[in-house]
């Protein structure tokens, strides 16, 4: 036996179409009909999209807000008092504030800001020993050379 309820006499060559579902038929006159009520799915997608990506923007300003710099930061008054050192200057002088590391390897270069946003160093360290130390100026983008060791 093939198949339960498998009948071969009830079975026919030619398939007869299947007679499409009754349609309800709905009384649309004296009705308007207004670009909402065509597009509700459309103006659905769209609010949900917008609600989206404005959470998304919020959660990027949150995540990536404006960053605080460290309360130690060099003051301008500390950063005469290196540059008055000049070739006398040593890594230890530095090590007091933070840096932001530029390239670290056998020769390093680090980055380090002063209050106020004005001026930045860079010191380029080979070892323990200071090679270079440049003041860099942001208003007019003038370097001072402190240290040229090279």
């Amino acid at each position: 036996m093939p198949y339960p309820g498998f009948d071969k006499s009830k079975r026919s060559t030619q398939s007869e179409p299947l007679a499409p579902p009754p349609r309800e038929v709905v009384d649309t006159v004296g009705k308007t009909e207004t670009f909402w009520s065509r597009n509700v799915k459309l103006v659905t997608f769209i609010c949900c999209m917008a609600v989206i990506i404005a959470g998304m923007v919020a959660f990027g300003i949150f995540l990536h807000g404006e960053t605080k710099q460290p309360d130690n930061l060099m003051t301008e008054e500390q950063m005469q008092a290196l540059v008055e050192k000049g070739s006398l200057l040593t890594v230890k002088d530095f090590e007091p504030y933070p840096r932001s590391v530029m390239m670290e390897d056998v020769v390093s270069i680090y980055r380090y800001d002063v209050k106020g946003d004005n001026y930045y160093f860079i010191v380029t360290v080979e070892g323990r020993s200071l090679v270079s130390v440049y003041l860099t100026d942001l208003r007019t983008f003038e370097e001072t050379v402190v240290v040229d060791n090279q």
